[in-house]
Parts: structure tokens; C-alpha cells; sequence
């Protein structure tokens, strides 16, 4: 861990996943404040966590769809979201989302994958003292997030 610019990592990711979501005729917007604060982590695996995320929002998301990056403080944490305008996620299948090989049964055929890229988003933020949870309405789009504590605050509780 390291301390580092959270704000520059959230819009070098944004640049990364750019021409995925160009090339789907989809809109990445970034909902970001005038500064962020300095957060102490691995920025290589917070950036792997990003990228997937960004990823699956894209993936997910039809054509024209709209995906929203945003962060704030929040008491002594660092919170930062993906919302998407995609398919959704069925409310049973949202709790077994983040263990290994688990994908939505609805998209096994149309979308490629093996399950394992929210299992290990997960693993880095919880190594990171932070937690990751998703708010999805079936055909309303879904939102992905993480928190990660802030330098010098305690850890959040389990």
C-alpha cells in the first residue's frame, strides 16, 4: 500500500475503458468532486477492481446505454460507484455474485466470462479493509460499489 491521488486513478481508468465504451455507442460519465482525498492502498489492485467494474457495466449495458463513475467521502471512507443503464440483476441472484464462478443464469450464453472478476474485486477491496456491495433492478440498470478506508481512520466494521 501506498498513499496515492485517488482522483488521477479514477479518471486514467476512465481513459482505459474509453474506447470499449465508444466503440458500444455508450456514454461514460465521470460524477467526480474538485479533490478527493489521498488514499492509502495498492493502486495497481484498485485499478484491477475499477477496470472490471467499468468492464462489466459496459458489457451489460445495450448499445446508446449510459455508465456513471463517481466518488466522494463518506465519514472515513473513500466510496466509489459504477452505475450502468443495463439489464439488471434478478434480487436472488445479487448475493452470490461475488463468489468464484458464479454468474447470472440469464447470461451465460449472450455474455463471455467465467465468474471469477467480481469474486476477486471483492478479495482486493476486503484486503483493503473495505467492502464491495451492488444495488440492481432487473431492466433499470445496476450499481456496483466499493469502500476503502481512509488514511489514519479506522477500519470499517464487519
Amino acid at each position: 500500500p501506498q498513499p496515492f491521488n485517488v482522483k488521477s486513478l479514477l479518471e486514467g481508468v476512465s481513459w482505459q475503458i474509453g474506447p470499449e465504451v465508444k466503440s458500444k455507442g455508450q456514454t461514460l460519465t465521470l460524477e467526480l468532486p474538485d479533490s478527493l482525498p489521498v488514499v492509502e492502498a495498492d493502486p495497481k489492485r484498485i485499478e484491477q477492481v475499477l477496470l472490471n467494474l467499468l468492464t462489466n457495466a459496459s458489457k451489460f449495458t445495450h448499445e446508446g446505454g449510459r455508465i456513471v463513475l463517481r466518488a466522494r467521502r463518506q465519514d472515513a471512507s473513500l466510496i466509489v460507484e459504477v452505475q450502468d443503464s443495463g439489464i439488471g440483476i434478478p434480487k436472488e441472484e445479487q448475493a452470490r455474485l461475488f463468489q468464484p464462478y458464479s454468474r447470472i443464469e440469464f447470461d451465460r450464453k449472450r455474455y463471455p466470462g467465467m465468474g471469477l472478476g467480481l469474486a476477486l474485486a471483492k478479495r482486493l477491496v476486503e484486503l483493503h479493509g473495505g467492502k464491495i456491495w451492488v444495488k440492481s433492478d432487473v431492466g433499470k440498470g445496476s450499481t456496483f460499489a466499493f469502500s476503502l478506508p481512509l488514511p489514519g481512520k479506522a477500519k470499517e466494521p464487519k
